[in-house]
């Protein structure tokens, strides 16, 4: 299993690198949209799509 993320983990860097893309800024910057879409405090715990969460009528973060 390691060499397998290895694999993957050295060609990920040549890639980002033939592009021009800052992986670690890529990676914080997709951290920032998923806390946006999956806001913990109503999804914790669930794997529904995000376009499935509504919140309450009360807004108390419950899922309906």
């Amino acid at each position: 299993m390691n060499d397998g993320i290895a694999d993957v983990q050295v060609y990920l860097l040549g890639f980002a690198t033939k592009l021009d893309v800052n992986i670690l800024g890529a990676a914080e910057q997709k951290v920032v949209e998923n806390s946006a879409k999956y806001p913990v405090d109503l999804v914790n715990g669930s794997t529904k799509k995000h376009t499935e969460y509504q919140r309450d009528e009360n807004d108390t973060g419950k899922i309906s």
